[in-house]
């Protein structure tokens, strides 16, 4: 009997511990250590011209996937590299729209907190682009343009319910116009390497 009781005494402790952690997942912290969704705005993209609202879900501590759609305003600044002839360094269009799909890795398995990896696909409505912003009688065409490519970036946490995220993506760009120049040589379908670049305000709950 007293052997019993040693041993009770003895694992009492361990089995106390063990309790301990297994009931703080019972307790609501408001979604603080875990969250599982965000919501965000690229701030970086809304200046060059493309303002899109997205959600993240995580599916796991280690993915999410981050969908996103958005409208496109007047003045934009053209796709990086591409080196089309017609658009000048601001452009001026109708109006447009945008929508994206980015499922991602998170290595340190925080989702308000370090490094990302995955891949970006977006497809953009550009409505009424001007050939010319200094010539009102060049015309006007529309064009869709579709990407896709890497996507890193880091994510910095900045509150207890937002984080900071700067990327980058490498990849190509399709575009889809169908415009021909004054010698009949179409000048927009095809592909090019392009780089975007993203800063991302995030609100997680």
């Amino acid at each position: 009997m007293i052997r019993f009781f040693s041993i009770v005494i003895f694992l009492f402790p361990l089995i106390a511990g063990a309790q301990d952690a297994d009931v703080t997942k019972y307790f609501d912290d408001g979604g603080m250590g875990n969250p599982r969704n965000a919501i965000k705005v690229d701030i970086l993209q809304a200046v060059g011209g493309d303002v899109v609202f997205s959600y993240e879900r995580f599916l796991h501590d280690a993915f999410s996937l981050e969908v996103g759609a958005g409208f496109l305003r007047g003045k934009y600044l053209p796709p990086f590299l591409t080196a089309i002839d017609n658009e000048e360094f601001l452009s001026e269009r109708e109006g447009g729209y945008k929508f994206v799909i980015t499922p991602m890795f998170h290595p340190y398995e925080d989702p308000r907190d370090g490094l990302i990896y995955g891949l970006q696909f977006f497809v953009r409505q550009n409505k009424g682009i001007s050939l010319s912003s200094s010539n009102e009688e060049a015309g006007t065409y529309d064009r869709t343009d579709t990407y896709i490519g890497y996507y890193q970036g880091y994510r910095f946490e900045i509150g207890d319910y937002l984080s900071m995220e700067l990327a980058f993506s490498g990849g190509f760009i399709f575009f889809d116009g169908g415009l021909t120049n004054t010698v009949g040589t179409e000048i927009l379908d095809g592909s090019q390497f392009n780089i975007l670049t993203s800063l991302k305000l995030a609100f997680h709950k």
